[in-house]
C-alpha cells in the first residue's frame, strides 16, 4: 500500500510518496503554483504585511501575559503551601509576615493583566475587562477584514502595551528581588526554595 503526501518549497508542491518497497520517500511529481490577491479587494500586499505585523505583535504579547500570569499563581501556590507545611505557630506569624505583601503583589499585577471570571464570549459584558481581553478584542477587530490596520488599532495596542510592560516589570522584579529574599530565609530555615521557572 503506497502513501501519497506532498511537501511545498517555495512556488512548488512536490508529490511525494512512500511504500514498502522503497526506502524513504521518492518525488514522483511537482506542481508549481502562484498566490494572488482576491481581485475583489482593494488592500495591497504592503497592507497585508501590516496587518500581519500587527497581528504578530498581539499574539506576542498576549503569550507573554499568559506565561507571567501562569508563573504568578504557580509561584503563589508554593508560598502558600510554604504557610501550610509550617507546623510551629511562631515560624507561621513570621513566614506570614514575609509572604503576605509578596502574594498582594503578585495578585495585583494578576488583576490588571487579566480577569480570570472571564471564561466565555458573554462574561466581556459581565465582567470588566483586563489588558489580556482588551488585547483580545483588538485582535479580532484587526483579523476581522483583510485590510491595512487602522491608526486607531495601532494607538490602542501602544497603549495597552505602556500599560502592560511596566505589570510586568513589577513582576520580574518581584521574581528577582522579592523571592530571592525570601530562599534565602528558607534555605537558612532548611526549607525548600520557591521555584520561579515554569515549563514551556
Amino acid at each position: 500500500m503506497k502513501n501519497i503526501g506532498a511537501v511545498v518549497a517555495s512556488n512548488v508542491i512536490v508529490l511525494q510518496t512512500a511504500d514498502a518497497t522503497n526506502v524513504g520517500l521518492v518525488s514522483i511529481g511537482t506542481q508549481t503554483f502562484a498566490i494572488v490577491a482576491d481581485p475583489r479587494t482593494s488592500f495591497t500586499t504592503a497592507d497585508l504585511k501590516e496587518q500581519f505585523d500587527l497581528a504578530m505583535q498581539l499574539h506576542n504579547t498576549i503569550n507573554t501575559i499568559g506565561k507571567a500570569t501562569k508563573q504568578i499563581t504557580f509561584v503563589r501556590n508554593q508560598l502558600n503551601k510554604f504557610i501550610t507545611d509550617t507546623e510551629d505557630s511562631s515560624e507561621v506569624k513570621a513566614a506570614r509576615m514575609i509572604i503576605k505583601p509578596i502574594i498582594d503583589s503578585l495578585t495585583k499585577v494578576e488583576e490588571a493583566l487579566y480577569n480570570p471570571k472571564i471564561k466565555a464570549n458573554e462574561d466581556n459584558l459581565r465582567f470588566a475587562m483586563r489588558l489580556e481581553e482588551k488585547l483580545g478584542g483588538l485582535n479580532g477587530a484587526l483579523l476581522s477584514d483583510d485590510s491595512r490596520p487602522t491608526a486607531s488599532m495601532q494607538e490602542n495596542f501602544k497603549s495597552l502595551k505602556e500599560r502592560i510592560n511596566p505589570l510586568l516589570n513589577q513582576l520580574t522584579q518581584l521574581i528577582d528581588k522579592d523571592i530571592v529574599t525570601f530562599n534565602e530565609l528558607a534555605k537558612a530555615r532548611e526549607r525548600l526554595p520557591i521555584i520561579t521557572k515554569i515549563k514551556e
